[in-house]
């Protein structure tokens, strides 16, 4: 059985018990490798925030150089082909075992586009104002204006509006 938590469910819990010389080394091994601090907490049985600590006195020893290694171009090319097959960006990073801002990192400099939120013209934004202010919700929004409801969401946080209908971001009625 595996997936994610399985380490974690059959991991001992080595909370608040002193660390091993045996933990150190694999600490120090997993630390220089490719792996995020979760999934390397998640194998070891212990928490983030232990294992954070943890590499920090390690560091202050001297024995863990640099967090930030040379990651093998076989794992920068097989999330590259893998968001290419439009996997969820998540999934490629559970995968692999490496932070998914990474991946974003490893694409952009191999000139793959990154989707960024299209912009909308302030005659929009100030249409959805005037609806909000209508107390019309958002699904209603984003139909009257043409545009998907996830940019009116959008809009409406830069505007100021919270999750409360016809208030502001101090909670003062509009």
């Amino acid at each position: 059985m595996t997936g994610p938590g399985f380490a974690q469910q059959n991991a001992p819990n080595r909370a608040r018990r002193p660390w091993t010389a045996d933990e150190e080394a694999a600490l120090i091994e997993a630390y220089s490798g490719p792996l995020t601090i979760a999934v390397i907490a998640r194998t070891m049985g212990r928490s983030v925030a232990a294992v954070k600590l943890r590499a920090k006195l390690l560091r202050a020893d001297g024995r863990i150089v640099n967090r930030n290694p040379v990651v093998a171009e076989e794992i920068k090319a097989q999330a590259i082909a893998m968001c290419a097959r439009r996997v969820p960006l998540q999934q490629v990073a559970e995968k692999l075992g490496v932070n998914h801002q990474s991946i974003i990192n490893w694409r952009r400099a191999a000139g793959a586009k990154i989707r960024e939120h299209k912009k909308l013209s302030p005659e929009t934004e100030q249409r959805i104002r005037a609806l909000r202010l209508e107390r019309r919700r958002a699904p209603e929004i984003a139909e009257s204006c043409g545009i998907g409801i996830w940019a009116v969401y959008r809009a409406l946080n830069r505007l100021g509006f919270t999750g409360r209908m016809g208030r502001d971001q101090q909670g003062r009625a509009a």
